[in-house]
Formats: structure tokens, C-alpha cells, sequence
């Protein structure tokens, strides 16, 4: 079956956190903007996932609910399936979504005083996830150079050497940068940490689209030693886009370790979860591989596009080739004014509204993300209005 992406779907008024007028305003200073910020697609789900809620929403009652062995069996055939991943039924724990699991785990595992590693530039809720809990969040800086971003191992270790380090956030692939972390690098991340017991969690919530033949791999699935140290954050949230049903879920091989979260999660009465969400993870597991493989091509178009206008039109803008997910981080810091500056003149001027690279952890200025998860023609009505910022 072929799939259309092109539709153009009117959000405003839905309460989306990417269109609302009011959100907007509170972000932007703004409403009179074209939105390509949040991770929030702007592509219909999956007709399986839509038919799927129409009927929960059919029942007209929406009460408790909990989860039944098909889901537990979809998760695992999806992981099979789709990134040669082999887990257990008994591994896999449901959450109601993947940042307040984040929230759970630093609660579970750190007392106050403690320090959490993670790579920058980084998902902002990494940090409040970690100083909310007050704990001190301690910076392993990326490598920057020639277009791509490298992982500094030797400050990694030297960070993983504190004491008082007691757990990393991983993010695999990459968010911003968009890069897909090799096995070979994995395991060296995962050998530092292990070296000085240094608690793995990794975020693969962006894994299921990996761009140009790039394969995602489970930081987990890279040796058995890795596998027993370590939580896996995972979610079916980004690739098939219903971020509002909140149907995470964290995959932990360690016995150990799983029932601390879990204890964890009872004592925060994360119980049933929501009445959409199971339905819609069974139905984007078990019907909608093809959909995604067309979607990921879909994606791809919009990258290439990004990449012949800004080469064209742009010189000064440089991409940075993601290998995962539809959001692009790209380097601005050739034109020689602030993030501040830019953003003035984009969200006024050009009536768009991009992430400012300084809404990430650390190491964002001179940077912009740029969602193009949505219909092509939304991605060259952004860049004409980027580009009629740029021309007299």
C-alpha cells in the first residue's frame, strides 16, 4: 500500500503545544509564526493506530485499564523485528511517558549530592530530571568537527571517575545532532561505565527512524555484561507520532535493578496506563512497519531538500547530516550575529520558529533544530521565509 504524507492538517485550535496560539506566545513572544520546533510531526498516524482509537473511543467508557499479554508480545517482536534485539517479557516495564520516567530514575538511583553524566549538546529535560532531584548535573561536551559530532571518551571517563558520578543519560541516536551511535562506540561508552560503576540509562526513543541506512542499536543489545548494567528508555512515540498518549516504556535485562524502578514507580502511583496507549503501540508494532518505511523515505526527501536549498540559497547555513529522526541541527554560526539576534529577526521578519540551539543543554549557540517532520511543502515554505530573511 502506498502512503501519502503530503497532507496539510490544521492543528491550531487542538490544543497541540506546537500550534497553539497561546503556547506560542509564551515560547515565541508570537503567534504569527510557522511552528517547526517541538518533536511533534505534523503527519497523520498510522490508519491502523487511527482505527485503533476509533474503537476505544467507540466504547464510550473509559475506565481502568490495564496491560495484557499482547502488548508485551508486540513489544518484543517489534524489537526483534525491527533492531535484532532479543528481550523477555519480564524486562519490559510500561511508564507514562519517557521524561518523568527520566524523573523516576534519578529519584530511584541518586541521593542529593549525587552527580548524572550526559553528552552536550542535550535534551533540556535531562537536566531538570537530574537537578529537580537535586543532584548536579556534570557535562561531557561532544566533539564538534567538520560537519559531525564524535563522543569525547577521555573527559567521559574522566567525569565517570567521580565518585560521586553515579549514572549517565544516554541519548541513542542523538538528540539534537541527530547522530546514530555505532556498536563500536557504544561499547566503549558502556566500558567506561562499567569500569567505574556508573549506572547506564539510555533514551532510545528516536531509534525506529534511522535515515539512509543507518541502523540504531540498543545500547543494551551490544553485550550481555552492557545489558546487565543498564535502563533502556523506549517509546513508539516519535516515529509514529501520539506523544499525547504517553505509551513508554523501559526495557531492564538486571532483575535488581527493574524492581527498584518499579518500586520507584509505585511509590509515584504510576499504575494504569492511559486508555489509548496500549491500543495504539499494539496496533503501530503489529501493523505498521510498512507504513514507517515509507515515512523514513518521506523524511529523507525533506532532508535532501534542506540540503540543495540551503547549498543554493543559504551558503552560510550549514547541516548537519542527521542519520536518525526528522529533526536537523544546523550550524549558523557563520553568519556572525547571536542566537538571540537571529531568532529576533526569524520569528519577526520570516515568520518562523525554529529551536534555538540554546534551549539544549550547553553548546547550542551558533545552532538551530529544525523539525521536518511534516508535508514537503511545509518544509520550503520554512525555508523561503529563512531565506527572505537573508536577501534585500
Amino acid at each position: 500500500m502506498n502512503y501519502h504524507f503530503d497532507e496539510i492538517i490544521e492543528r491550531r485550535g487542538t490544543l497541540a503545544r506546537k500550534w497553539s496560539k497561546e503556547n506560542l506566545v509564551k515560547e515565541f513572544q508570537t503567534d504569527d509564526v510557522l511552528p517547526m520546533w517541538i518533536a511533534d510531526m505534523d503527519i497523520a498516524c498510522p490508519p491502523p493506530v487511527v482505527a485503533a482509537m476509533k474503537k476505544v473511543a467507540s466504547q464510550r467508557i473509559y475506565g481502568y485499564t490495564f496491560v495484557p499479554d499482547s502488548y508485551y508480545q508486540a513489544v518484543i517482536d517489534w524489537n526483534e523485528r525491527r533492531h535484532h534485539w532479543r528481550i523477555r517479557k519480564n524486562w519490559i516495564t510500561l511508564t507514562h511517558g519517557t521524561v518523568s520516567t527520566l524523573h523516576y530514575i534519578v529519584q530511584a538511583f541518586c541521593q542529593q549530592g549525587d552527580k548524572v553524566i550526559t553528552q552536550t549538546p542535550g535534551y533540556q529535560p535531562f537536566q531538570r530530571a537530574v537537578e529537580h532531584h537535586e543532584c548536579e548535573l556534570l557535562c561531557n561536551p561532544l566533539i564538534y568537527q567538520d560537519g559531525s559530532y564524535e563522543l569525547d571518551l577521555d573527559d567521559l571517563e574522566e567525569k565517570a571517575k567521580d565518585p560521586r558520578a553515579k549514572m549517565l543519560i544516554f541519548c541513542n541516536p542523538h538528540n539534537p545532532t541527530g547522530r546514530v551511535w555505532t556498536a563500536a562506540e557504544l561499547k566503549s561508552v558502556a566500558q567506561i561505565c562499567l569500569k567505574h560503576n556508573v549506572l547506564l540509562v539510555s533514551d532510545e526513543i528516536h531509534k525506529d527512524i534511522g535515515l539512509y541506512g543507518n541502523s540504531p542499536v540498543s545500547l543494551a543489545s551490544v553485550s550481555a555484561d552492557i545489558a546487565d548494567h543498564c535502563i533502556i528508555c523506549v517509546s513508539p512515540n516519535k516515529a509514529f507520532n501520539f506523544g499525547g498518549l504517553k505509551s513508554s516504556y523501559t526495557v531492564i535485562p538486571n532483575e535488581a535493578i527493574r524492581i527498584r524502578l518499579q518500586e520507584q514507580l509505585a511509590v509515584n502511583s504510576v499504575t494504569s496506563p492511559n486508555v489509548f496507549a496500549v491500543p495504539a503501540l499494539i496496533a503501530a508494532y503489529t501493523e505498521c512497519d510498512e507504513w514507517l518505511d515509507q515515512l523514513t523515505a518521506y523524511i529523507e526527501k525533506n532532508v535532501d531538500t534542506v540540503r540543495t536549498f540551503l547549498a543554493e540559497r543559504l551558503p552560510e547555513f550549514r547541516m548537519v547530516e542527521p542519520e536518525s529522526t526528522y529533526l536537523i541541527w544546523l550550524d549558523v554560526s557563520r553568519l556572525g550575529i547571536t542566537n538571540s539576534e537571529l531568532m529576533n529577526v526569524l520569528l519577526f521578519k520570516g515568520k518562523v520558529a525554529f529551536e534555538d540551539g540554546n534551549d539544549f543543554i550547553s553548546d547550542g549557540e551558533g545552532f538551530l533544530r529544525i523539525n521536518v517532520g511534516c508535508p514537503h511543502a511545509t518544509v520550503l515554505e520554512a525555508l523561503n521565509r529563512m531565506a527572505g530573511c537573508f536577501t534585500t
